[in-house]
């Protein structure tokens, strides 16, 4: 029992509960909460450390998104911004993409330190901060989404009519700025019906029902969701097809070499997304089946779907795909992956005294072109 009362302290369960569910007792007290709970019932006693790997797991490969996502979203801007110089909506809508990334990462910091000590709430013990990062990322996600349409979008008609139809580049921003007040408007008013708490099982603070709430608003919760992620999954993956469908067997002449490299980086980064956003599609999915039966039966009593599916489809392959993205476009724009190489082969002091000196001599030689020795 003293081995049963260390486990249950470090994993916040109750002594008695935790006993029961490890014989095999499935009927759980009466006071427990089945969604504030971790559903372990049937699996054997060497599973928790299992669990606690698995945790540290998917802590260290957030550390690696808050880490590198983080800088590399960072270097994409700076280049996009100072270097490139370019206010094509291509081009905008990956600044957009950066910034948003540079958002995502950061915010799966108090994941991150929660995964790595246990599931223990650590940052989000704060009610006020579970609110603030809930409503935050219930803001910055769909956006970022939305950005990938945008793109994806603006792309296949690129692809499709050439040069004979051009995106306006102000309906889409003022599209995409529509949608961000939109989704931050449906976040705020969810502070009436909800409570910002921390849930053991997701890793992260959520918003629940408040009691006395109509059960109808969990219903408009998830069918919001299902919009917002599945109609942007829709349009993307059909932006893709029928970009992928006029790009192959294409015969590219050499004066729309530029625009072909540009569409193909735009399927790449369409790709990434589709790949990396459909388990959140599929997870939002059956979580609007299981409102006809108590949540989170009958899909999220499993071990795996119960713990982790909402900290991978929600959290870790979202930012995985931000801290992709930048490594996209690093292979695919010219000239960003010119300017990582000389940033590495130079440092920032030659840098300088070499580009200074290279516009001095284009200067003089401007003025006398006579300068130089005539070679024969």
């Amino acid at each position: 029992r003293s081995h049963y009362f260390i486990q249950s302290i470090l994993r916040m369960r109750n002594p008695d509960e935790l006993i029961s569910e490890i014989l095999g007792n499935t009927t759980a007290s009466p006071t427990s909460n089945p969604t504030q709970t971790m559903i372990a019932a049937g699996y054997p006693e060497n599973n928790l450390q299992a669990d606690l790997t698995a945790d540290k797991v998917i802590g260290t490969l957030l550390l690696v998104c808050v880490v590198l996502g983080t800088t590399a979203n960072c270097l994409a801007l700076y280049y996009l911004v100072f270097k490139q110089k370019c206010v094509a909506l291509v081009s905008v809508l990956y600044m957009l993409l950066c910034v948003l990334g540079v958002v995502v990462c950061v915010m799966t910091t108090p994941v991150m330190v929660s995964m790595l000590a246990d599931r223990r709430p650590v940052i989000f013990s704060h009610s006020r901060f579970c609110e603030i990062w809930d409503r935050m990322f219930r803001t910055v996600l769909p956006t970022s989404m939305f950005v990938v349409a945008m793109l994806s979008t603006s792309g296949c008609v690129t692809i499709v009519y050439g040069s004979r139809v051009s995106t306006p580049r102000r309906y889409v921003l003022t599209a995409i700025t529509g949608y961000a007040i939109l989704c931050l408007v449906i976040s705020v008013l969810k502070r009436v019906f909800e409570d910002a708490v921390y849930d053991r099982d997701m890793g992260f603070g959520v918003g629940r029902r408040q009691q006395g709430t109509s059960p109808a608003w969990d219903t408009a919760i998830v069918l919001i969701s299902l919009l917002q992620i599945g109609g942007v999954w829709v349009v993307v993956g059909l932006s893709l097809t029928v970009s992928a469908w006029n790009l192959h067997g294409r015969t590219v002449r050499r004066s729309l070499r530029a625009r072909h490299r540009v569409s193909v980086t735009i399927c790449l980064l369409s790709a990434l997304f589709l790949l990396f956003h459909l388990p959140l599609l599929l997870t939002t999915f059956l979580r609007g089946i299981s409102l006809h039966e108590a949540y989170p039966r009958p899909y999220f009593t499993s071990h795996f779907m119960g713990l982790y599916s909402w900290v991978l489809a929600k959290i870790l392959l979202p930012a995985l795909n931000m801290t992709l993205n930048p490594a996209v476009m690093c292979w695919r724009i010219p000239g960003f992956a010119i300017w990582m190489r000389v940033r590495d082969n130079f440092p920032e002091g030659r840098l300088k005294r070499r580009t200074t000196y290279l516009e001095s001599l284009t200067r003089t030689l401007t003025v006398n072109p006579n300068i130089l020795p005539v070679t024969v």
